[in-house]
């Protein structure tokens, strides 16, 4: 299944049952680290990277919760068409660091530094969030939280 939005994210995977604060720095991943783990069999576990790679699962990134009850998650990618602007990218906010519209601001879903999810819940709640490296000075990684309410199905 795969979702489309007006802000070039793109959606796979695996389902289970705004604004911005950073940069972070680049992350480092340690074995101790754990997340969760979406599994292809609709399951979400808390692992480390590494045990969640090796059942065949999606990691959501270090810290990372299940998804709430009533709510599917999906793991976020790069637009499929953002090769025609590289760098590509998931999400674009032109202006953000300078408050310039003709400044183009891209953020890499794809990076291994990365780890963006989509929660799309029953209540009508969408909630966007996770860690996105930044295509351009001063590059980083960067925490990426919307929260979207009353979102209804068109059709």
């Amino acid at each position: 299944m795969s979702i489309h939005s007006t802000v070039g994210l793109v959606v796979l995977v695996c389902s289970m049952g705004g604004g911005f604060q950073g940069p972070t720095g680049n992350a480092t991943s340690r074995e101790s680290d754990t997340g969760a783990c979406c599994l292809c069999d609709d399951q979400c576990e808390i692992l480390t990277e590494t045990a969640c790679i090796e059942q065949g699962g999606l990691y959501q990134g270090d810290d990372t919760e299940c998804p709430p009850p009533g709510c599917t998650r999906y793991r976020l990618h790069n637009h499929p068409d953002g090769g025609a602007a590289p760098p590509p990218y998931g999400l674009r906010l032109d202006g953000l660091l300078t408050g310039d519209q003709l400044d183009d601001v891209t953020f890499d879903f794809d990076d291994p530094q990365s780890a963006m999810v989509l929660d799309v819940c029953d209540d009508g709640t969408l909630h966007i969030f996770g860690q996105a490296v930044l295509n351009q000075p001063p590059n980083g990684v960067w925490q990426v939280d919307f929260s979207y309410t009353n979102v209804n199905p068109v059709g």
